[in-house]
């Protein structure tokens, strides 16, 4: 066993077994759910069910169904009325957990006759009542080979949570346990049929995501909610490990898997949402988890009705309003609360249509807009069993003013004064403590109230309360019931870091913003003076839009996107203070053909033909502004630029945009909300961009002031940050090579540094972190220093890549800006890497040893060439394989210890390459082919001891065994039917009977197995 194969199963497997059996799950080793092991919990590798157990908890469940219905469930749990996997996994995930979507007619003898019956899988309300499951190198028979997932999770039968355990000993575990996830459903998906979500650990690193989920979707689990970490350590403890310290692999285990939080997270937090033309599967962060059942708990203990609601504080882009939609399904399920009515309140249209659009792309039942303040209240008088989506401005009398206010002094009226309405509050922060907010109160006296918020709450605002009539003060947000701040959302990777650039200098007196530049122009005038100027000759929307500025900015813009942002596949968005302005950098983007742009504004017909007469096109209306959105979010659409005044610079998504131009003035709640539209995840994307035109970011500590300084940390910082970071990764890189001239073009020296497989995955992990920043800090100048050593480094990775034979020596991690950095150079510089690795059996191989000037590099080059041979071509001829195997193994361990020179080792490599060059002929000589002979070496191997037969007589075996299955084999997919595959090792064994082979320690069973696998690998097209 290697080091590596003994770290992942003492590290990680077996540890995560003590840990899920202390949790109170049955163990049984994959073998004893094997029907090669004689087991009878399935018939075939195939199945992946584990029907007996599955029946009979059926049976348990629905005490009234036949077998001959217990038959037709089956079937449908197996034969999908689907090809694609998604589907299928929803069909399954909704058979699980809605009553109506799995049944049978049947006839209960009640009088009724025939009629659908609900059939149930799992017992939700009493736990205790499933069977909770772990096995671990559980086989299942794909297409191609066997597979064998680390640990499978099984509830009552079904394979329900896949987990991969990679050992601590790898530089890039994770990356590897994902990778073989996605392998495990490219090549088997029918175990993922059944699949909830999939766990990646390895002990101290630890990831969970759900089918379809690239690396970057992957998610970290922080917290073994609703235990403490003391709690948890305890339990460790009792599994009798020497350290109770909880991993990472601890917590996430702990927080997915124990019992309750395996089913709540199974039923109520997984959702399939359509986006861009398909269906993508989500579930829950542990943020979410957590915050949403400690609403629930809130709401259900508190004895005082009016302290029943609180606040969540979830910063923006960590998913807030998906933990509105979790927390809305509990609510829906929690039995006790019978059906309530939910009502969303946001303080815009547009977040009122994006949070409803949420839950209508999740399927969430029957999700009403309110039309009007009179709509509105129809159906909060209309009560339980509603879903309503309302603005806040709706709460008003029918005389109301703009500000909601009675104009007759009237208090606004009671609607619905039950005690089981909910009311989730998205945005609290910002306009829900005015007259809109009382008056929302007063119609619903006895609601539970639950405030949302993405950005902080200032200071001023967790003191304040407010009054809402009959001498009842409460908070104005409630009780902080959870917060998920900006720092923590970073480092889990909910959000990315957000970084800021000032540009244009010249624009402006360094340091200071638009505001600041007249009033130091005009600083020998009294400040009522500069007003009245201001006001009379020269407002600030006049300097924002001479044409030399917006002319000088959108060149700059231009330069900028298409060196920084466009390489990457990303978009961007210009936010700007007028409606006029936002036309003109239209203009002037168009005039210096810049990618497509469109600006999208607010209607306003009595200046809107003013904007025309700018002969540029702008969108006011909204069907047409949803479909440049639309367009804007999907990837492979030209359109790269959204030009916005006040419109989605709060609320909008967008994972696409890398980028914000900011040239307007944005404070507090604001400034946090529209900056925080770069912070969503997305593949390739490792940080959001503010670029001030502005001055914003200059001034924003003092924009911020008003909030607590623990509550805003890391919310932004500037690429200069970055600048001292980049040249400790580049030290960092320079220190593998030490001895080595920094300008030696001989690339041989620095492979043989890297020839250490330890120290080459250290390096290439360390070039990652210096490539990021760099795509952090490039094309800033200040990034030029390192450019030579990028470029450098990157092309070592691709040519040690080739010489090792190793897939995860890529660039995929660095950024496609980086990756074309690198490629470009390669490509100008000519250098070799592009000659890709050449495989032993071509007829240039010798040439490119030849090509190579010192020893240890030919040696180096053929010692991996084998290596990579033998593991690609291992199932193709096991026996032959192995033997070179354990030759390259030999040959290496006598040269480390110094028992054979550099000239010996090369020898005896050319004489294994030799072995592998001449396999065919060898072949061909025995009258075989060199799939024949794969099977000649595996009886020669097996019997060689007990049937005393020359190479002839092995060679008439194997063409008699050839003959014997040539029926089965040629039958399409022959491989994927148990009877014909039971047939082949019945013929094989046969014809070892009729040669009178003696059948010592069930040498036949070896024997026909081997076969079959050897048949599967090279004659499955027969």
């Amino acid at each position: 066993m290697s080091l590596i194969r003994w770290g992942e199963i003492k590290k990680s497997e077996i540890p995560a077994l003590e840990l899920l059996r202390e949790l109170g799950y049955e163990y049984k080793d994959g073998k004893e759910l094997s029907p090669q092991g004689n087991s009878d919990e399935r018939s075939s590798l195939r199945e992946v069910i584990l029907k007996k157990r599955l029946i009979k908890k059926i049976k348990q469940f629905n005490p009234w169904i036949t077998d001959i219905n217990i038959k037709h469930i089956i079937r449908k749990l197996t034969i999908f009325e689907y090809d694609n996997l998604i589907e299928i996994n929803i069909q399954f995930w909704e058979y699980l957990t809605k009553k109506s979507q799995l049944g049978v007619e049947q006839d209960l003898g009640d009088g009724l006759g025939r009629r659908f019956q609900s059939v149930k899988l799992i017992d939700w309300k009493n736990m205790e009542n499933n069977e909770f499951l772990a096995t671990n190198q559980f086989k299942v028979n794909g297409p191609k080979k066997n597979y064998r997932p680390d640990i499978i999770i099984f509830i009552n039968g079904l394979p329900l949570v896949v987990i991969e355990c990679k050992s601590p000993l790898l530089t890039n575990p994770m990356e590897h346990a994902i990778s073989q996830l996605h392998d495990y459903q490219e090549w088997n998906p029918k175990l993922f049929y059944y699949n909830q979500f999939t766990i990646a650990i390895n002990r101290e690193r630890a990831r969970y995501g759900v089918i379809g989920n690239s690396f970057e979707n992957y998610q970290i689990w922080k917290e073994p909610y609703p235990i403490s970490f003391d709690k948890l350590e305890q339990i460790i403890a009792r599994s009798g490990r020497d350290s109770p310290r909880p991993s990472r692999q601890d917590i996430l285990l702990y927080g997915l898997l124990e019992k309750n939080n395996l089913l709540d997270l199974i039923r109520n937090f997984i959702i399939y949402e359509g986006e861009h033309g398909r269906i993508v599967k989500k579930i829950a962060r542990y943020q979410q988890f957590r915050a949403t059942n400690k609403t629930l708990k809130q709401a259900l203990s508190e004895k005082n009705p009016n302290l029943r609601g609180g606040t969540i504080w979830h910063t923006q882009g960590s998913g807030k309003s998906l933990t509105m939609l979790y927390t809305a399904i509990k609510l829906r399920r929690e039995k006790s609360l019978g059906n309530p009515l939910l009502v969303f309140v946001c303080d815009r249209i547009d977040l009122v249509k994006q949070l409803n659009g949420t839950f209508n792309r999740c399927n969430f039942s029957n999700p009403i807009e309110a039309k009007n303040a009179g709509h509105l209240r129809d159906l909060i008088k209309l009560g339980q069993g509603n879903t309503v989506f309302t603005t806040i401005q709706k709460f008003r009398p029918e005389d109301a003013d703009d500000q909601g206010v009675s104009k007759s002094g009237k208090e606004y009226q009671e609607i619905n004064d039950d005690s089981n309405i909910f009311v989730l509050v998205d945005e609290a922060h910002r306009s829900q403590y005015k007259v809109f907010a009382t008056n929302m109160r007063l119609a619903m006296p006895n609601a539970c109230f639950i405030a949302y918020t993405g950005t902080p709450l200032a200071r001023n605002e967790k003191k304040q309360v407010i009054s809402v009539g009959r001498g009842k003060t409460v908070n104005k947000f409630g009780k902080i019931i959870d917060i998920y701040d900006i720092r923590q959302s970073v480092e889990d990777g909910s959000t990315i870091e957000i970084f800021y650039e000032n540009f244009l200098p010249e624009q402006r007196v360094e340091g200071e913003s638009i505001d600041d530049i007249f009033d130091r122009v005009f600083s020998k005038k009294t400040a009522e003076e500069r007003e009245q100027l201001k006001k009379k000759y020269v407002t600030l929307d006049a300097i924002l839009a001479a044409p030399d500025r917006i002319s000088k900015i959108s060149l700059d813009i231009i330069n900028h996107y298409e060196r920084k942002i466009e390489p990457g596949g990303f978009k961007a968005q210009i936010v700007v203070s007028s409606r006029k302005l936002g036309v003109m950098y239209k203009k002037y983007l168009d005039e210096l053909n810049a990618p497509e742009s469109v600006v999208i504004i607010s209607e306003n017909p009595k200046h809107d033909d003013d904007l025309r007469e700018l002969n540029t096109e702008f969108i006011t209306v909204k069907l047409q502004q949803q479909e440049k959105i639309n367009r804007f979010k999907d990837k492979d659409d030209p359109l790269k630029f959204l030009i916005v005044c006040d419109m989605l610079i709060t609320g909008f998504d967008a994972p696409i945009e890398q980028v914000m131009y900011l040239d307007k003035a944005l404070k507090e709640h604001n400034l946090l909300q529209a900056i925080a539209r770069v912070n969503r995840t997305y593949e390739g994307k490792k940080y959001g961009l503010i670029v001030d035109y502005y001055g914003v970011s200059n001034h924003l500590k003092q924009a911020l002031e008003i909030f607590d300084a623990p509550d805003i940390e890391g919310f932004m910082r500037s690429i200069e940050s970055e600048l001292f970071p980049l040249d400790q990764y580049h030290k960092t890189l320079l220190s593998y090579f030490p001895n080595i001239d920094p300008h030696t073009t001989d690339d041989e020296q620095y492979l043989l540094v890297l020839e250490d497989e330890k120290i080459r995955m250290d390096f290439f992990s360390d070039f990652k972190k210096f490539s990021t920043s760099m795509d952090i800090v490039l094309p800033d100048p200040r990034g030029s220093p390192y450019i030579y050593d990028l470029k450098k480094f990157g092309a070592l990775i691709k040519i040690a890549r080739n010489r090792f034979r190793e897939e995860q020596l890529n660039l995929a991690g660095c950024g496609k800006k980086i990756q074309q950095i690198i490629d470009k150079h390669i490509f100008t510089s000519k250098m070799k890497v592009l000659i890709e690795p050449v495989p032993i059996l071509s007829d240039r191989f010798q040439q490119a040893l030849e090509e190579l000037k010192e020893d240890t590099s030919k040696a180096s080059e053929m010692e991996h060439a084998i290596k990579h041979e033998t593991i690609v071509k291992f199932e193709e001829d096991p026996v032959f394989y192995q033997s070179l195997k354990e030759k390259l193994e030999i040959i290496i361990e006598d040269y480390t210890q110094n028992r054979i020179d550099l000239a010996e080792k090369i020898k005896q490599l050319q004489m294994i390459v030799h072995e592998i060059r001449d396999r065919p002929n060898i072949a061909r000589q025995m009258g075989l082919n060199p799939s024949e002979l794969a099977l000649y070496n595996t009886l020669n191997e097996n019997l060689e001891e007990i049937y005393q037969a020359d190479e002839r007589q092995f060679v008439q075996l194997t063409y008699e065994i050839l003959e014997s299955v040539d029926s089965q084999t040629s039958i399409i997919d022959w491989q994927y039917k148990p009877d014909l595959q039971r047939q082949i090792r019945r013929n094989t064994k046969n014809i070892l009977l009729e040669k009178g082979i003696e059948n010592r320690n069930k040498i036949y069973d070896k024997i026909a197995k081997n076969i079959e696998e050897l048949l599967k690998v090279h004659f499955s097209s027969y």
